[in-house]
């Protein structure tokens, strides 16, 4: 965070410089600018430090998505031979994730559209395999 002292329009004042957000703190003299600028500088920071992190980032931090753990599971070469999504909603659940089928149909259909994985039609059903 950048801070800088500015002449504004005969007012003196503190320009705070944050990644996504700046703040300007405003005094009629140096002193009271920064008295204000002092009693307000931990919620300054604070509201700097949040917005920066985007809400999107905030939820990929914090947890393993379906997608993620499921291009795990292609790394660990699970998908060598082809899959039914019933054996990887249970690969998972061993690992300790649970997720709903239709979530779990919806990330890898997805992973099909983005080439990620391959799928083969086998009866009525689908196979996921590597790509």
């Amino acid at each position: 965070m950048e801070l800088r002292k500015k002449v504004i329009s005969m007012a003196i004042g503190f320009l705070i410089k944050g990644s996504s957000r700046d703040i300007i703190i405003i005094g009629e003299t140096l002193e009271q600018a920064e008295l204000e600028m002092k009693r307000n500088r931990k919620a300054l920071d604070k509201y700097l430090r949040n917005k920066e992190t985007s809400t999107v980032e905030k939820k990929q931090q914090g947890k393993a998505s379906i997608t993620k753990q499921i291009m795990e599971l292609k790394e660990e070469k699970f998908f060598d031979s082809p899959k039914r999504s019933e054996e990887i909603r249970q690969k998972l659940a061993s690992n300790g994730y649970h997720y709903p089928s239709q979530s779990l149909t919806w990330s890898l259909q997805e992973l099909v559209r983005k080439r990620k994985l391959g799928r083969i039609k086998e009866g009525k059903g689908w196979r996921y395999v590597k790509r």
